[in-house]
């Protein structure tokens, strides 16, 4: 393979010496060579004769042209001179109609501007009535609804709340009033005002009744207490410590029972005080059924009552809409005059119009006119010019003649010798170039212009020298013409490159040896290298279409698992207000549109993938600094070719009162922010625990235990946040195991399952040596309902 690529590069940049030599000296110098001393001059002689046939086969074209258009102008001069005439005396008296017509447009448009008021103004009073007949009839249909909806919706409920005014002596005063609107708001008031006044009466009720429990409590505190000290206080001397006991014991649940009684009169005084101010509470309470009554009537009504409120609205509307339009129908009727005659006024206006329709007018005669006496003075004009023109080319037909002869001549002579010295380059001629003739030469020399302007003929043997073999300073040249071929086994080319190099023939500098033998066998080297280079590509190719297959399984594996990882965060996390994620990024230079190519398995070709491939692929076999260390190269072909340095893994957060869609990254500026220290401890704790999530999910083994344990778990934590913690672990799909300072079991609330609080507590024996257990007893038990 090394062999083949050193072979090609060597053919390849001799070969493209041999094919500059071929151009600049065969064609381009002596093209150069040829255009200054024959070719200018031919071109500028043939460019000048050729346009002088064409100008004199112009002119006398245009000599022909000119005398057929002088007689064509004389006739029509003629011709237009007679009709002239005509349209003079026409035009004087077609001006008489024009005025007669005029008169007649002014009386027809003052006439059915008259009618067009009227009948207007009778079209607007019609459809006025219309629409007030329509509203009169909408009016009925409104109090038609309202008088319904009263009979059938609002007066049963007014008798059932009527009812009521027989044992309510306070809601009489609600129902006082006829306006539906009034009996609402009033309802809504008493409702309200009985509801906040049950609430306080209950709510005494219940203190009161908890202190009874209290003193019962209290003498069954007091009688244990009295046994307990009897039990604990033995011995010698303890029965004056006993018998002090035990009158503390008394006086303290004594005392402490006393100070309960004395609580409960005034609740009941209050109580008294509620039922007065409010002596319908009385009546509720003793049938329970009133309240919730009262509350459902209520509710019923509400609606009914915005219902009655629109119709009563909107008929008042339709009754204002109404007199604006009797108002507006009696004004367009005062505008009406009585004595008008709308028939008798169309009838005039249909005999005006036929008394001007019959005036004839031609509107196109002013135009013709003043065509007709335009094209006089043109014709005259252009039989001027026409009879100049005519005698000015005839003098340029003699001068041109002459000319041309003198030319063709000369242009014969110079034709001659270039085609002769182009028999001469013909050998040097590539297969896409053909110069047998003046024309095609001069084609070839405008299309390199730049390239024969350039060249220098005076330097044509040293180029080619130079060319051929270009000598170091030691006199050698390993990329020479000659060296190639007798490198590539040619003696024959080189010897006549080394040694003669160039010759002069018909006025002209070539090269000493066949150039075409000489290209042909540069082709059939070149062939032979190719279908080498062509075989070590086809094996490179299947290696990178390998390699890109894989780096679309890693890739999609990658963002893939990403997914999962997020539906995890949002079952664990989802009874928080606070919602974390995690997502992938292309980092280092990677174009998105490549990873999206390598995450869809339904693509057939990935361009943005497999160029990202091929040009780091480029990027490590180009670096020369790590061509020679194995190690480097290793750790470059990582960097660039490890599909997890590719992406970025990043954790993102969405705090308590952002938007839905208001993440940010979890990183030190995010640590560092005046966010709350929950939010900080979630976002860095929950995404950990993935991972045995993710472990445990792989798991063969139906028992896999998914239990994790937390050191000092509610330790600087406040309640709230301890207990979303606790149900953040249980939705994960954990059990945990916690430890906690004393004291701190109050910050963990129920998880859905039996907690249980253990102490434990070291052996009161220390510092003999010896191992002793120590004591674990239950301190409580709380569930979900606790």
């Amino acid at each position: 393979s090394l062999d083949g690529m050193l072979c090609k590069h060597h053919f390849s940049k001799n070969g493209q010496v041999f094919f500059h030599i071929f151009w600049v000296v065969t064609l381009i110098m002596q093209s150069r060579h040829i255009q200054e001393i024959q070719l200018d001059p031919y071109s500028q002689r043939f460019a000048r004769n050729a346009t002088n046939q064409e100008k004199l086969t112009h002119t006398k074209q245009e000599v022909v042209a000119y005398t057929a258009q002088l007689a064509d102008l004389k006739k029509a001069a003629d011709e237009i001179a007679a009709s002239l005439e005509v349209l003079r005396e026409a035009k004087a008296e077609q001006d008489q109609l024009v005025k007669r017509r005029e008169q007649y447009d002014q009386q027809i448009k003052n006439s059915q501007a008259q009618l067009d008021q009227y009948r207007g103004t009778e079209i607007k009073i019609t459809t006025l009535e219309k629409q007030l007949t329509d509203l009169t009839a909408a009016q009925a249909k409104l109090a038609h609804q309202r008088d319904a909806h009263v009979q059938n919706n609002l007066t049963p409920l007014k008798v059932r709340l009527l009812a009521r005014t027989s044992v309510l002596n306070d809601f009489s005063s609600v129902m006082a009033d006829d306006d539906w609107s009034v009996i609402e708001d009033q309802l809504s008031h008493y409702m309200h005002q009985l509801t906040a006044a049950k609430v306080q009466y209950d709510g005494i009720e219940e203190t009161i009744n908890r202190l009874s429990a209290d003193v019962g409590i209290t003498k069954q505190m007091q009688t244990k207490m009295g046994t307990a000290i009897d039990d604990r206080v033995q011995g010698f001397g303890s029965n004056r410590v006993r018998e002090g006991l035990q009158k503390d014991n008394t006086s303290i649940h004594e005392a402490g029972a006393a100070q309960m009684n004395t609580q409960y009169q005034p609740l009941r005084d209050q109580q008294a005080a509620i039922l007065a101010k409010h002596p319908d509470l009385k009546v509720m309470l003793q049938d329970a059924t009133i309240l919730p009554q009262l509350k459902a009537i209520r509710k019923q009504l509400k609606p009914l009552v915005a219902t009655l409120r629109n119709l009563l609205t909107e008929i008042a509307g339709n009754e204002r809409t109404q007199a604006s339009l009797r108002d507006r129908i009696a004004e367009l009727k005062g505008t009406i005059d009585p004595d008008f005659d709308a028939v008798k006024l169309a009838n005039t206006i249909a005999k005006l119009k036929a008394d001007r329709a019959a005036l004839k007018i031609d509107p196109e005669l002013p135009q013709r006119l003043a065509a007709a006496i335009a094209k006089q003075k043109k014709f005259t004009q252009q039989l001027q010019a026409v009879e100049s023109e005519i005698n000015r080319r005839q003098g340029i037909i003699q001068t041109l003649t002459v000319t041309i002869e003198t030319d063709s001549a000369q242009l014969h002579l110079l034709a001659t010798d270039i085609v002769s010295k182009l028999k001469t380059l013909s050998p040097y001629l590539p297969d896409d170039v053909h110069l047998a003739k003046v024309d095609e030469l001069l084609a070839f020399a405008h299309s390199n212009r730049s390239r024969i302007r350039s060249s220098n003929f005076s330097d044509i043997t040293n180029q080619i020298s130079r060319l051929i073999h270009r000598s170091d300073g030691h006199g050698e040249d390993l990329n020479a013409l000659d060296v190639l071929f007798a490198d590539r086994g040619f003696p024959a080319e080189a010897s006549a490159m080394r040694q003669q190099r160039s010759v002069s023939e018909n006025g002209l500098t070539i090269v000493a040896f066949d150039i075409n033998e000489a290209l042909k066998l540069l082709y059939d080297d070149h062939a032979a290298v190719e279908k080498a280079l062509a075989e070590e590509k086809s094996g490179n190719d299947m290696a990178y279409t390998t390699f890109v297959q894989a780096d679309v399984a890693a890739i999609s594996a990658q963002y893939q698992v990403i997914e999962t990882y997020n539906q995890i965060l949002a079952e664990g996390a989802g009874h928080q207000h606070i919602k974390l994620k995690v997502e992938l990024t292309p980092i280092n230079g990677i174009a998105p549109e490549a990873i999206q190519e390598a995450c869809d398995a339904q693509l057939q070709q990935r361009p943005h993938l497999e160029a990202l491939v091929k040009q780091r692929l480029d990027q490590l076999a180009n670096n020369t600094e790590i061509s020679n260390d194995d190690e480097a190269f290793f750790t470059t072909a990582e960097e660039l070719l490890d599909t997890r340095e590719w992406s970025d893994f990043k954790v993102l957060i969405r705090r308590r009162q952002s938007a839905d869609d208001d993440f940010e990254v979890v990183d030190d500026k995010f640590v560092q922010s005046g966010g709350s220290g929950a939010e900080k401890a979630q976002a860095m704790v929950l995404p950990l625990l993935i991972v045995p999530k993710m472990v445990l999910q792989r798991s063969n083994r139906a028992d896999a235990p998914h239990l994790v344990m937390f050191d000092e778990f509610a330790d600087k934590l406040d309640p709230e946040t301890a207990k979303s913690f606790a149900k953040t672990i249980v939705n994960f799909g954990f059990s945990f195991i916690a430890t906690m300072p004393s004291g701190a079991q109050n910050k963990l609330l129920a998880d859905g399952v039996d907690n249980i609080v253990w102490d434990v507590m070291g052996s009161p024996q220390q510092g003999d040596g010896k191992f002793h257990l120590n004591r674990v007893q239950q301190n409580f038990i709380w569930k979900k309902d606790d």
